[in-house]
């Protein structure tokens, strides 16, 4: 046991928290020539005592200037999640060569520019929360105290603050972008950031958001998520050519039919329950499978509720394939065809592989950052997840962002949503911005995008050209 304690308080003496490595870069776009400057390393997150709590993992990027430029700190969710699917797939400087559709060309992946990084419109900060990437506590038996909704919440502000300090950055416009639950943890740092530090916030950018859990929860007696994801799996049925091809040539058609349907007639039977009569009933199951592709039958055995995980192994049943999570247009197999479930996520094993390769290639070869520990893409071993200061409720920081912006009404929200994610489904995004209790003129204050691809819907060519368009106007907004 005694080894074993050394060993860890060895690698945390290896990880050096008060060195950086600094490299300047260049990079041609489209025939123009940015120079720009990385910093990856470490901050010390310490308590009020100065007693050393978190080496504290960041990569950030500034242009060779002394212009006062935006900065935008971008992390990831999970819980569990570094910010590697940010950072080298919509964000950073450089990405990896994909088709058009976000498959890699080639394995191990090539790294490549990145002709869309935010740099060209921001200075950026990415970090990564502790226990992902290189970030550990610094005491390696207290890292179950950081692996909790609100110290997670708590020791990101503290981080992006220290950040601000050391780099002189106050009178920059500063801005927060989270992805998945990184969305969860941004709407309640925003909060943390006002409350504790006065820091005002000019934006914050949700990408394919989750801000209550009940929305996506599938516990007995819930019937929130059956409305939430049914307009994401007509989406991803037309998109598989499921559906009658004469009706529904267009997505927006569909979408525009489903979305009646979900507020009007889904809404009341579901509600209404076994008290709605059986022509009723047999009407909803019609529609739905009409709006899904699944047959009636099956649909009638669910009872009109169409679990998320069932449908993705039920669509293909006959064809033996099952449908991706975080991007429904990808397709996979189970290697037993008779669960109600995915053996395995395929957008997720079309993702994974490459990050990896090429962001433990990229951190050591092209930002010269050297570490013994094994850079966490995704650690699992922050579950269980610590929700017990929100316990018997389900997790929701809509009212965080709602009182953020009415404290700060200068601040703005940009909402990012994929037509095809099974995980956060976009139509629960709608729903989130309509349960906003925003006074006076404030909701215009908030945009909302939608992409035809999923969870990480820039790993499509044609949707991150879009997405960097977009930027453009939310930051002159």
């Amino acid at each position: 046991m005694a080894e074993e304690k050394n060993e860890k308080e060895k690698k945390i003496v290896e990880l050096k928290p008060e060195e950086s490595s600094k490299v300047t870069h260049s990079i041609e776009i489209e025939g123009k020539e940015f120079n720009y400057i990385s910093e990856t390393g470490f901050m010390r997150l310490k308590d009020e005592e100065g007693e050393l709590k978190v080496n504290f993992f960041f990569t950030s990027y500034r242009l060779e200037t002394e212009e006062n430029r935006p900065v935008i700190f971008a992390f990831n969710g999970g819980p569990g999640s570094s910010s590697v699917w940010l950072h080298m797939g919509m964000l950073g400087p450089k990405t990896y060569e994909i088709d058009e559709e976000g498959r890699a060309v080639s394995l191990p992946a090539k790294i490549t520019n990145n002709n869309f990084t935010w740099l060209k419109k921001a200075d950026l900060v990415f970090l990564d929360p502790v226990s992902t990437g290189y970030s550990r506590s610094a005491n390696p038996e207290g890292s179950k105290e950081y692996h909790e909704f609100n110290k997670d919440i708590e020791t990101m502000g503290d981080a992006i603050k220290i950040w601000l300090d050391k780099n002189k950055r106050w009178s920059s416009k500063k801005y927060l972008c989270g992805e998945s639950y990184g969305t969860t943890r941004a709407s309640g740092v925003s909060e943390y950031l006002l409350n504790r530090y006065g820091l005002y916030l000019n934006g914050i950018i949700l990408v394919s958001s989750v801000l209550n859990f009940m929305q996506i929860s599938n516990d007995p007696g819930n019937n929130l998520p059956f409305l939430m994801f049914l307009p994401t799996l007509a989406a991803t049925s037309w998109y598989h050519g499921k559906l009658d091809k004469v009706k529904y040539l267009k997505l927006e058609t569909l979408i525009e039919e489903v979305t009646y349907f979900v507020e009007n007639e889904y809404l009341k039977f579901l509600f209404t329950g076994n008290s709605t009569d059986i022509e009723t009933r047999n009407n909803i199951f019609s529609k739905i499978s009409e709006f899904t592709g699944l047959s009636e039958e099956y649909v009638k055995i669910s009872g009109g509720r169409i679990n998320e995980f069932r449908y993705m192994s039920e669509l293909f049943r006959s064809e033996g394939r099952t449908v991706g999570r975080l991007d429904s247009r990808f397709l996979g197999y189970n290697i037993d065809e008779t669960i109600d479930s995915i053996d395995y996520d395929p957008a997720y094993s079309v993702i994974y592989g490459p990050y990896t390769s090429i962001y433990n290639d990229y951190v050591k070869n092209h930002l010269e950052f050297d570490c013994d520990i094994t850079y966490e893409i995704i650690n699992g071993k922050v579950w269980p997840w610590d929700y017990s200061k929100v316990s018997n409720k389900y997790v929701d920081v809509i009212d965080s962002l709602t009182k953020t912006m009415h404290q700060n009404p200068q601040m703005r929200v940009w909402f990012l949503s994929g037509y095809y994610d099974l995980a956060t489904p976009y139509y629960a995004t709608i729903y989130t911005i309509n349960q906003m209790k925003l006074k006076g003129d404030l909701a215009k204050n908030i945009d909302h995008t939608y992409y035809d691809s999923g969870h990480m819907m820039y790993i499509k060519r044609s949707c991150l050209e879009k997405i960097f368009e977009e930027l453009d106007n939310f930051l002159k907004r």
